[in-house]
């Protein structure tokens, strides 16, 4: 559950307010899991859930072609009209 709200971006007040534990007990949870699964940072342990097809990564929420689609609407709707 940590992990998966690290990799939602949350810091860890608040994953403590969202677990109603204490910032230190999320502190000590994320130092046991980077050290059980080889991470050194938030980051690297998002990559890892992502990389791992995790259920608990929300990123795996999103398929890549709905993910693709985005994007590719988000670039075209900033390029100027006249441009295209």
């Amino acid at each position: 559950m940590i992990a998966a709200l690290v990799a939602e971006g949350l810091s860890n007040p608040e994953i403590a307010v969202e677990l109603r534990i204490s910032a230190q007990t999320v502190k000590n949870h994320l130092r046991s899991i980077y050290r059980k699964v080889g991470v050194w940072s938030r980051l690297e342990l998002a990559a890892w859930l992502f990389n791992r097809d995790c259920k608990t990564c929300p990123f795996r929420a999103l398929t890549v072609s709905r993910h693709h689609e985005r994007i590719t609407s988000d670039l075209l709707s900033a390029i100027p009209k006249d441009v295209c």
